[in-house]
């Protein structure tokens, strides 16, 4: 409180060390050495990491339309023996979009269905429907 008693009776005094406040930091303001590219060391961390799981050449990759997703997890449809199905738990890997890596579950060499129907069940009996020509192969007559 003292302080605004001493501005009302001593106006000139309080404009006076305002303007000197301001002419002084304008001063330190012209005199302080800048840089625009000052030399800062940024701290880099580098790391050095090896996997040793699965090497590319023993992956599995399936098209994702041959996943059946369930609570339980994802899930195959493999033809197992006398063409029954065996619903299989897998464990996924990387999704590639259309198709996705499999890293546990199924083994080379087991036949996927790669479109399951909705109503597929475990032990249904199917056939395997042989693979139509892709267009435009054969020999022109």
């Amino acid at each position: 409180m003292w302080i605004v008693r001493l501005a009302l009776r001593r106006p000139y005094t309080f404009v006076v060390v305002a303007l000197l406040i301001v002419v002084l930091g304008l001063v330190s303001m012209s005199r302080m050495p800048t840089d625009i590219f000052p030399d800062v060391d940024i701290p880099v961390a580098s790391v050095v990491w090896s996997f040793t799981g699965i090497s590319p050449e023993d992956t599995l990759i399936i098209p994702t339309s041959a996943l059946i997703i369930q609570a339980t997890g994802p899930r195959v449809a493999v033809l197992g023996a006398e063409q029954k199905v065996r619903v299989q738990a897998v464990e996924l890997g990387r999704d590639y979009g259309a198709t996705v890596e499999i890293v546990r579950g199924i083994e080379p060499g087991d036949q996927v269905i790669t479109s399951p129907p909705d109503g597929l069940s475990e032990s249904s009996v199917v056939r395997i429907a042989p693979t139509p020509a892709p267009v435009g192969s054969g020999k022109k007559s």
